[in-house]
């Protein structure tokens, strides 16, 4: 999952690679399944040739002197189709701004959205898609607009991890790009020489097409759930939760749970919240109601078996049969409590997702 930030260096770009990049622009090379006219490529370049001397522009970029920013003609490409709905193509711009950090040169990346208004390229913002490095956080690629659905994929700069991977999916609402689905994958872990680690991250869940982080406070989880939120005290002694663990920095006496039809939280006497365990394809609930968003991607009742083989061998290597589900344990991206804490993913016997489960060992 990509965040928009803005450069905090001085940039600067030598002229001779201002000038070879630019010229390479002229015959760019257009490699996605909508490819624009030449005379279309023209009027991008046109346009963003225009943008960079924007005063505006030049403050949003924190660029001082010289516009030292240029079309990214080799990775990737541009992106041409309807972005808002009124039947007429707008374009996703590569570009590159290149600066300084440390001594060392830095090229951060993002999209130029331009809407088509009037017969014209209308800036509308930038949005942010990683650095040449791209060593610690992937690199955002846009391949194709289709349907008002922008697809492309997160991987490693200039590596192909998940080259092989189901598209990420993007929307363009309110004026700004956003993720709507991310397919299970890894993360890239420098600490252990690049290797890829298998961890578990739930950040939020979806629900009415709004999101609820996964670690909140009572009185947003009532304000998000209303009246369909149960909460109520758990009697009997407990150690399968993360404030229940007596080691923990948070337990402080007894706990509550908060129930919903496809989800349980915890809450501790602070009236601090985490979940606890959310479930899947039920009948009666909306499947766009049961999203669990991690940063290792989306978990929905259309998750399978296969999608946690693919993102997590080593785990899925590791797989038990309890009761005729099959169990994967995910261990917890936590500093102190990895040994101990983890999620528990269940599957029925054919492979389609039961529950995702908080375990904490006693």
């Amino acid at each position: 999952m990509t965040m928009n930030m803005s450069l905090t260096t001085r940039l600067f770009l030598s002229s001779t690679l201002l000038i070879a990049t630019v010229d390479t622009v002229r015959a760019q090379r257009i490699e996605t399944k909508n490819k624009p006219d030449s005379s279309v490529l023209d009027c991008i370049t046109a346009s963003f040739e225009k943008l960079k001397a924007d005063t505006v522009f030049q403050k949003e970029m924190e660029m001082e002197g010289e516009p030292w920013a240029y079309i990214d003609a080799i990775y990737p490409y541009t992106v041409w189709g309807d972005l808002n709905g009124d039947g007429v193509d707008d374009a996703l711009v590569p570009f590159v701004v290149a600066g300084s950090q440390g001594g060392g040169s830095l090229l951060e990346m993002y999209y130029a959205v331009f809407i088509s208004q009037d017969q014209q390229l209308t800036y509308s913002y930038s949005y942010y898609r990683g650095n040449h490095w791209g060593l610690d956080v992937p690199v955002v690629t846009f391949t194709r607009i289709e349907n008002g659905i922008i697809y492309g994929n997160e991987d490693y700069y200039e590596n192909q991890y998940f080259e092989n991977y189901p598209d990420w999916i993007y929307r363009f609402k309110n004026g700004r790009i956003e993720e709507e689905f991310a397919p299970l994958h890894p993360v890239l872990n420098r600490e252990f020489d690049q290797e890829m680690v298998e961890y578990l991250t739930p950040i939020g869940l979806i629900g009415d097409g709004r999101f609820v982080a996964s670690d909140t406070n009572l009185k947003e989880l009532k304000q998000f759930f209303g009246k369909k939120l149960n909460v109520k005290k758990v009697t009997s002694e407990v150690c399968d939760g993360y404030f229940a663990l007596p080691y923990s920095e948070d337990y402080n006496g007894p706990i509550r749970n908060a129930e919903l039809p496809n989800a349980t939280f915890e809450i501790n006497d602070q009236d601090s919240v985490t979940l606890k365990q959310i479930r899947f394809n039920l009948p009666g609930i909306r499947a766009e109601n049961t999203t669990l968003c991690t940063l290792q991607g989306y978990i929905t009742d259309e998750t399978t078996l296969d999608d946690f083989k693919r993102a997590f061998p080593k785990s899925y290597a590791q797989r038990s049969i309890i009761d005729g589900e099959i169990y994967i344990i995910m261990a917890m991206q936590d500093d102190e409590f990895t040994g101990e804490m983890h999620w528990e993913v269940i599957f029925d016997k054919n492979g389609k997702i039961k529950r995702v489960q908080y375990w904490g060992d006693c």
